[in-house]
C-alpha cells in the first residue's frame, strides 16, 4: 500500500470544559473518564452520505467537545463482526482505549502523554480487533465515525473533518503498542473551508433501471446510530425498487463531489488512493434473480457516474445462497454481496464501510438489516456458485436487508386478534413500566415482541398460561436491562393461531 499524506491537522488546543476534564490528567485518581452525551445535530442520514469526502489539507486549530463524544459514539456502535473491537482515540494528553459500559461512554488511558502520530491531528481513531486478521470490522467502525464527523456541519467554515490515513496507520501500529493488530487509524480535525451538505443527486441511471434515490430524509444521523437495527429475523415481503435503489447507493453510490487532487467522481464511501476496488462487484439476490450494481458507465473510467442494474442470473437463487454459511440470515429477501479482487486489508475494510453505510440506510427507511463476513475460501466459492459470481469477484461481505420479523406488509395482515382472543396494555403511555393483559378461551404459549420506532427489537418475553387471563409487566428495559428511550413501541403478541397488537408511549 502506498504511503499516504495528509495536511495539517491542528492539535485540540481549545476544548471547552467536558471533554477537558475528560482527556486531563492521565493517571489521576480517576483515570477512567466520561463522555459527554451525544449531541444530534438534525443532519439526515442521506445527507451525510451525499456529503462525506475525505480532507488532505487545510486545517485549522480546535476540534470540539461534542464532535469528538460523537465520532466516538458512532465507531463503537457498529455491530460486530469481530469477536471483540478495541477503540484507540489518541489526543494532545493520552492515547485512550474507548468502551461503553451501561450504554455510556467511556475513556481509559492506555498510554501517557501525546501518542499522536502527527502533532497536527485534533483527534486519531484506530481499531484492532480479535481476532486479528478482520479489517471489515475496523471498517464499518471507521465509517460511521467518519460520518459522525460530517453530520456535524453546520456551515461551510471551519467544521470538522476526516481522513481514514495510511501514513497514520504505518506508525501507530507500532507506536501505539495496541492489544491487537491495528487495521487502520482516521485522522479528525478543523477544515477551513468545507463544500458543505450537499442534496444534489448525481446517482441517476442511465438505464432507467434504479429510480433515483433520496439525498434527504427525515432521521438525524445520531437518531439512526442510537437506534442501528441490526438482526437476522425477516418478514418475507420483497423491497421494493425505491428501497433497493436507497440501500445501493448509500452502500456504495456516487456522489456529487470528486476526489481532491483528481477527477474521480467520488462515492458514499472512503477507499484508499481512489482506486474504488467494489465498484463493478456489487451483486443483489433477490426473488427476481441475481443482479450486478453498476456506479459507472464503463467500469473502468472513474470519472464517470451512473446507477444501475445489470442481469447475471435469472431465478431465485436465495436458498442456495443461504444454505452457504449459517452466517446469513435465512429469510431475508434481499442480499447484497460486495465482492473484491483479493481479500486483503484495503478491499476488506472498503467492504466494511459499504456494509456501515447499508445498515445505516436500511434503519432510517425503517427496515433491518444484516452484515456477515469472515467467510472461508470454500464459502467464497460456494456463494460465486449459488448466485453465478465471476470468479475473478471475490465475496468479502454480504449484507441482508428486510422489514423486521413483525413488521412489514405481511406482518400487518397477520396483526389481528386469533379467534377467542384479547390483548391489551394498561396504561397504554407510561413512564415506569405498563400492564399488558392477555385473554384466551385456551392455554397460551407464545411470544411476546417489543419493537422500538425503527422495528428493531428491544425485548422478548416468553409468555405461557393454562387460558382465562394472564398478565405480563413490562418494566421498560432492554433485553439488557437499560432503560429503553422515549417514544412509541410496538408490542406483538404471538399466539400458535397468529398474533396481535398493541401500541404503548414510554414517556420521560
Amino acid at each position: 500500500m502506498k504511503r499516504r499524506t495528509f495536511g495539517k491537522i491542528v492539535a485540540i488546543t481549545s476544548l471547552s470544559s467536558p471533554l477537558k476534564r475528560v482527556l486531563a490528567n492521565p493517571y489521576s485518581k480517576f483515570a477512567s473518564k466520561v463522555l459527554p452525551e451525544v449531541t444530534d445535530n438534525g443532519n439526515s442520514v442521506e445527507r451525510c452520505i451525499n456529503s462525506r469526502y475525505s480532507f488532505h489539507s487545510g486545517y485549522t486549530a480546535t476540534l470540539p467537545h461534542e464532535v469528538v463524544a460523537n465520532i466516538l459514539w458512532a465507531a463503537s456502535s457498529a455491530p460486530l463482526i469481530a469477536d471483540e473491537r478495541k477503540i484507540y482515540a489518541a489526543t494532545s494528553d493520552n492515547l485512550y482505549l474507548c468502551s461503553k459500559k451501561d450504554d455510556v461512554l467511556q475513556l481509559d488511558v492506555h498510554a501517557s502523554g501525546d501518542k499522536r502520530v502527527d502533532s497536527s491531528s485534533a483527534l486519531q481513531v484506530g481499531i484492532s480487533t480479535t481476532p486479528e486478521d478482520i479489517p471489515e470490522d475496523a471498517g464499518v467502525a471507521l465509517h460511521l465515525a467518519q460520518l459522525a464527523s460530517v453530520a456535524s456541519w453546520k456551515s461551510t467554515v471551519d467544521q470538522p473533518a476526516c481522513l481514514p490515513s495510511e501514513a497514520a496507520w504505518n506508525i501507530a501500529k507500532t507506536s501505539w503498542n495496541t492489544l491487537t493488530k491495528l487495521h487502520l487509524v482516521s485522522c479528525f480535525g478543523l477544515s477551513k473551508s468545507v463544500k458543505g451538505l450537499k442534496y444534489d443527486c448525481v446517482a441517476v441511471s442511465s438505464d432507467k433501471t434504479l429510480p433515483d434515490p433520496k439525498t434527504d430524509g427525515i432521521v438525524s444521523f445520531e437518531a439512526a446510530i442510537k437506534k442501528l437495527s441490526f438482526g437476522t429475523e425477516f418478514t418475507s415481503d420483497d423491497l421494493t425498487k425505491e428501497e433497493v435503489s436507497q440501500l445501493l447507493w448509500a452502500s456504495y453510490g456516487v456522489t456529487p463531489h470528486t476526489v481532491i487532487g483528481g477527477n474521480n467522481a467520488a462515492n458514499a464511501v472512503a477507499s484508499h488512493t481512489a482506486q474504488y476496488f467494489l465498484s463493478g462487484k456489487i451483486y443483489l439476490v433477490s426473488s427476481i434473480g441475481v443482479q450486478r450494481y453498476q456506479i459507472r458507465k464503463t467500469p473502468k473510467d472513474l470519472v464517470n457516474r451512473d446507477h444501475r442494474l445489470e442481469e447475471v442470473k435469472t431465478g431465485d437463487a436465495r436458498t442456495a445462497l443461504r444454505s452457504v454459511s449459517s452466517k446469513l440470515p435465512q429469510n431475508a429477501p434481499a442480499y447484497i454481496i460486495f465482492c473484491g479482487s483479493k481479500i486483503e486489508a484495503k478491499q476488506q475494510m472498503e467492504a466494511g464501510f459499504a456494509g456501515a453505510g447499508a445498515l445505516l440506510q436500511a434503519t432510517a427507511m425503517g427496515l433491518q438489516g444484516h452484515y456477515a463476513a469472515r467467510f472461508t475460501d470454500a464459502e467464497r466459492a460456494a456463494l460465486q456458485a449459488a448466485c453465478g459470481i465471476p470468479a475473478a469477484d471475490l465475496p468479502i461481505l454480504v449484507f441482508s436487508a428486510g422489514h423486521v420479523a413483525g413488521t412489514g406488509k405481511t406482518a400487518s395482515k397477520n396483526v389481528v386478534s386469533p379467534s377467542g382472543t384479547d390483548f391489551s396494555a394498561m396504561p397504554l403511555q407510561f413512564r415506569d413500566h405498563t400492564i399488558f393483559n392477555l385473554h384466551s378461551t385456551t392455554p397460551i404459549n407464545g411470544e411476546l415482541c417489543i419493537y422500538d420506532e425503527l422495528g428493531k427489537i428491544v425485548r422478548r418475553i416468553r409468555v405461557t398460561g393454562k387460558g382465562g387471563t394472564v398478565r405480563v409487566r413490562w418494566d421498560g428495559c432492554d433485553r439488557h436491562g437499560n432503560k429503553v428511550a422515549t417514544g412509541a413501541y410496538s408490542c406483538v403478541m404471538t399466539y400458535p393461531s397468529g398474533k396481535a397488537m398493541v401500541k404503548v408511549t414510554k414517556l420521560r
